[in-house]
């Protein structure tokens, strides 16, 4: 689709890692689509949680929004509003997605508006997935630490990545209520699948909170992935898309280290339950691809 645009339409990032991958892949469909797009990270002035802005270290393709870009769609002044009123358009120039489920919608906006949402399913940016891939290349090599690890997983029989999601999913109770955490006999039970399908399977375990895990989910032929070592918390959703399969955690972040394992015969086992909050349960539905496993 090729379209002329003389307006821009600027989508806003907020979060983690991986709710910055799931914006950022929506607004390069949309870039596919024709739009002139640009992104918005001025939240991360004052959003410092989970590192803040993460993703100067992929190949871009978007570029970032002025604050003028940004206040012509989100402050709309009263000769503005006089105009788009005599031209029958609606004042408002931001457009939010209306709940977690894939709204088709959203792929055509009207130009010269502001979009804000999570934009979390498959469903956004599968049409873009090689280019995709290419963008999310990371630019900086990995630590000497990752590519010990990646080594590994490259000479294993069979590598599973494990991702365990702990940290304010228990330590922040709002977090809690609306995500919860996956229990162990949910591991249990994806380790299984795995266990009685291969003879030699390594579990590469991923975990905010590794010494928990060490303490209490017993897996043979477990290796844990810990390095004092600073690293960039994309790498391990690299580490994790270089294993065979992958479990996942109710977290954007594995969820991406499974997206971009680009292994044809990879099987993903992804929780039944995503959020602990029923609505947000409930608009879920289009967040898993249809191909994983869901226990």
């Amino acid at each position: 689709m090729s379209l002329s645009r003389v307006s821009m339409v600027i989508v806003r990032l907020i979060g983690g890692l991986g709710n910055q991958l799931f914006q950022y892949a929506y607004a390069l469909s949309l870039a596919d689509r024709g739009y002139r797009v640009k992104l918005d990270i001025s939240e991360f002035e004052s959003y410092t949680l989970h590192g803040g802005y993460s993703l100067g270290h992929y190949d871009e393709r978007i570029a970032i929004a002025t604050q003028d870009e940004i206040r012509q769609l989100t402050r709309v002044g009263p000769l503005t509003k006089l105009l788009r009123k005599v031209q029958g358009k609606k004042s408002r120039r931001v457009i939010r997605e209306s709940n977690f489920s894939y709204d088709e919608k959203m792929l055509a906006p009207e130009d010269g508006h502001y979009l804000v949402g999570y934009f979390q399913s498959e469903k956004y940016f599968n049409g873009i997935r090689g280019a995709l891939l290419e963008s999310l290349s990371l630019k900086h090599k990995l630590s000497t630490y990752s590519v010990a690890v990646c080594t590994a997983i490259s000479d294993s029989p069979v590598s599973v990545s494990v991702h365990i999601r702990r940290g304010d999913y228990i330590s922040d109770p709002s977090a809690n209520s609306t995500h919860g955490v996956c229990s162990l006999d949910y591991y249990y039970a994806a380790i299984q699948q795995f266990e009685d399908r291969y003879s030699d399977v390594d579990f590469y375990i991923f975990s905010d909170d590794i010494d928990w895990v060490k303490e209490n989910l017993k897996i043979a032929r477990a290796q844990y992935i810990s390095a004092e070592q600073k690293r960039f918390a994309g790498e391990d959703i690299y580490l994790m898309s270089q294993c065979d399969h992958n479990i996942v955690a109710n977290s954007s972040f594995s969820w991406w280290g499974a997206w971009l394992n680009d292994n044809a015969a990879k099987e993903v086992v992804a929780p039944e339950q995503w959020y602990a909050d029923p609505d947000m349960q409930r608009f879920s539905r289009t967040l898993i691809p249809d191909s994983w496993i869901r226990l």
